[in-house]
């Protein structure tokens, strides 16, 4: 009997220990990231070249960003060069027989052309009297012939305007109370075109735009004039389609003179877009998109509708916002791409399925900083749009994700189901005295601030007073002293701690910062004698002589009291020169005094023009050199302090925080070590670039870090289960105590004399028993 109970107990410790080993594979296998969303890159205008057969050519309009893909949307460049727009972007327009030119109207600085495809562009507002233009719309004829719309911000100014010479100048041809939200041209008729506006009025011209007459007008139920298209059919050169914002589509015939309601199938009557098959004439194939539903085809010139959204994905933050769901569709053969609020969507079956591609990446730069060690060490650090850190060691050529310590499961606790990754970051920031204590810090979303101490190796998370956005890191230049850390944000408060970043407390409020760009903060290098700070608050920059505690407004202009755009610089001899530069939506602003007063650089290329970024030489005292990247018109750079610039770089090169991404990081740092290295680096790309100079700016090139795969190493997952599940694993570790000692003292009490086994099985028996009493009571 002996002899079959060891063997039963060697085979029940066995199976006992193959079960646990199996259920820790299992529960490591599982620890991958959730497939959460993360934040909308929102589609506003999608538009396919006339030859993408050939060049595979798209341009996207997202979060007012001009992209441009010429590999079918696998990458996309953010196109900036001459656009040197304040305001958001409205429309773009690309003409169907020269796939050169384009038309780009913004919502306050009027209207730009491309005649190189879109990498280039020149500003043509001659003749506006408004800046504020929205809907466009090019001749299929020619593409010198241009309708515009005023956008409704302009007031009295709205109306309708009309270019015959490609933009040389513009003529005001109809005066409308309502904003104009549709035009269209017939590409049957050459001097045919349609108009339809926001209190749901349509127009129709007959002489290539120049006089206008109302021809019909929808009522209250059905909306504003959302889309119209002409069919490609020679036919039905009569007759056009509409979509209106609640009432569905309308089918008008006889040069709109007889309109019928062709909504039969659709379950979403909000109109967004109308496209016609290539084969229209053949296949009667027409397609529609709607606010909600996604994508609607026709096989029967509009009589009947059929839905095709299997993949299209919809988010509750697009009605909290007012937008669209879907907007435009685009399509060539078999391909087709839509657009929309959780961004672009393509099928490759003519719509029966889709899935969503990337357009602003995760990887997209928010922050970098440069080491003030970097003579010595060579290191850099990068923080992206979603989830990432990276790490570069050798100046920028080779850089590794250093998120040990940042995965999900450590943000969000045993919850990784989330709709929204957290790990949104704002800024990063080496400490001044990183040489010797090895700390980084970086910003997320609300009220993480998250701190190594080994060189980035490993992150702990450490948490704000309360929740803000937008946070700003700035150490003291002391911080081997003071150990002394200031972080503001967009709520207007900051925060100040004295044990190097661990804990922190509201020290003051000097205001908030609209928009999704976090204030600018600078401290003086003599900080630990004159205890000054500036920050850009209401638009404009405030002085603090006491650490932070009370600040005063240092900047009287009127005209720059509603601008948010600051960027702040000190020099590096500030205890001597006072010196203090603004780059602000409407030029660089200098003080030389403190903040006592401050001027306008004038007279310059860039005077009034939107600055993206500043930097000035860790070297000022010498070099007398800063440089400024401006919106559209690239890189100016000074050598004497401000009195003389030159243009250096090339202007297509985006050294600029990519528009409307939630950051507050600098786009153009000096290396510490410029004096001897010559070096320069920057950010602004749509893609996981760095940019570097080694020439004083004069060229650069582009260092690429890697895109990690998803999911977790063996080792994070390793370390994410025993976050997880620590408290368990500390009871099964009790347990298992208990039954060790249980084992040594069962021996003392000479069981084994009373019972028909042998004293080591009393001890494992014993032991075994001891163990799930354990577990049965620390897991009741």
């Amino acid at each position: 009997m002996l002899i079959y109970l060891n063997k039963y107990l060697f085979f029940y410790w066995k199976k006992f220990i193959i079960l646990i080993l199996i259920i820790l594979a299992t529960l490591l296998l599982q620890i991958q990231p959730a497939s959460a969303h993360r934040p909308h890159d929102v589609i506003h205008q999608l538009e396919m070249s006339p030859q993408f057969e050939q060049d595979r050519t798209l341009y996207i309009i997202v979060r007012s960003n001009l992209f441009k893909s010429t590999d079918a949307g696998k990458t996309w460049n953010r196109i900036i060069e001459g656009l040197a727009y304040r305001f958001n972007v409205g429309s773009l327009s690309i003409h169907q027989n020269q796939k050169n030119v384009l038309y780009l109207s913004t919502l306050g600085d009027g209207v730009y052309k491309s005649e190189d495809a879109g990498n280039s562009w020149t500003q043509i507002n001659q003749g506006l009297d408004t800046s504020f233009v929205n809907t466009l719309a090019i001749s299929p004829q020619s593409p010198d012939l241009v309708l515009l719309g005023a956008d409704k911000l302009a007031g009295k100014k709205q109306g309708l305007y009309r270019t015959s010479n490609g933009g040389k100048n513009w003529s005001k041809v109809f005066n409308n109370v309502a904003e104009i939200t549709a035009i269209a041209f017939n590409p049957q008729q050459n001097n045919q075109g349609v108009i339809g506006d926001a209190q749901g009025n349509l127009y129709l011209s007959n002489d290539e735009g120049i006089t206008w007459e109302k021809i019909y007008s929808f009522t209250k139920n059905q909306g504003k004039v959302m889309a119209i298209a002409f069919p490609p059919n020679a036919s039905e050169k009569n007759t056009f389609f509409v979509g209106t914002y609640t009432g569905g589509l309308y089918q008008a015939t006889n040069q709109g003179k007889t309109f019928t309601e062709i909504n039969q199938g659709l379950e979403d009557k909000s109109i967004l877009d109308i496209v016609f098959s290539p084969n229209y004439q053949k296949d009667a194939t027409v397609y529609t998109t709607t606010w909600t539903d996604g994508l609607y085809n026709s096989k029967d010139r509009g009589k009947t509708w059929t839905k095709h959204n299997q993949g299209l994905t919809r988010d509750s933050m697009s009605d909290e916002q007012g937008l669209p769901h879907f907007k435009d569709l685009r399509f060539f053969n078999q391909v087709m791409y839509l657009g929309g609020f959780n961004g672009l969507f393509l099928s490759t079956n003519q719509g029966h399925s889709w899935k969503e591609i990337d357009t602003l990446l995760r990887e997209t730069v928010t922050a970098l900083d440069i080491s003030p060690n970097y003579k010595n060490d060579s290191t850099l650090a990068v923080s992206t749009y979603v989830r990432n850190i990276f790490i570069s060691r050798d100046k920028g050529k080779t850089w590794e994700p250093a998120n040990r310590g940042l995965e999900l499961p450590f943000y969000t606790g045993i919850k990784i189901d989330q709709n929204e990754d957290p790990r949104r970051y704002f800024d990063i920031a080496f400490s001044e005295n990183y040489a010797n204590d090895k700390t980084i810090f970086a910003s997320t979303l609300w009220t993480r601030i998250v701190k190594s101490i080994n060189q980035g190796n490993y992150w702990k998370i450490n948490s704000l007073p309360q929740a803000v956005r937008g946070t700003n890191i700035v150490p003291s230049p002391n911080s081997d002293k003071d150990h002394t850390v200031f972080a503001t944000n967009q709520f207007g408060i900051v925060f100040k701690s004295v044990d190097n970043g661990q804990t922190y407390s509201k020290i003051s409020e000097p205001g908030k910062v609209a928009g999704n760009y976090g204030p600018s903060l600078v401290i003086s290098p003599n900080y630990e004698n004159d205890k000054t700070l500036f920050i850009t608050v209401l638009g404009n920059p405030h002085k603090s002589v006491d650490g932070g505690i009370t600040w005063e407004n240092t900047f009287k202009e009127k005209a720059l009291q509603s601008r948010n755009s600051f960027q702040l610089v000190i020099s590096p001899n500030y205890r001597f020169d006072q010196t203090v530069l603004a780059g602000t939506e409407q030029g660089v602003y200098i003080t030389q005094d403190g903040g006592t007063s401050w001027k306008l650089i004038e007279n310059q290329p860039f005077s009034n023009y939107f600055i993206e970024g500043v930097d000035i030489s860790p070297n000022y005292k010498n070099d007398r050199t800063f440089i400024i990247s401006t919106r559209g018109k690239g890189l100016y750079k000074t050598l004497d302090g401000g009195k003389t610039f030159i243009q250096i770089g090339d202007p297509s090169i985006p050294l600029a925080k990519m528009n409307n991404i939630p950051s507050a990081g600098r786009p153009i740092q000096f290396s510490p070590n410029y004096a001897e290295d010559n070096t320069i680096f920057g950010f602004g790309s749509s893609q996981n670039i760095i940019y570097q100079s080694t020439d004083g700016g004069n060229t650069w090139e582009m260092n690429k870090f890697p895109i990690p795969k998803e999911g977790y190493s063996l080792e994070a997952s390793f370390r994410i289960f025993i976050h997880k599940n620590r408290f368990s694993l500390m009871k099964i570790a009790l347990s298992l105590i208990s039954a060790i000692l249980g084992y040594f003292i069962l021996s003392y009490f000479g069981l084994e004399k009373k019972l028909p086994l042998s004293r080591l099985q009393v001890k494992a028996i014993g032991a075994s028993l001891i163990f799930f009493i354990s577990l049965l009571l620390f897991f009741a």
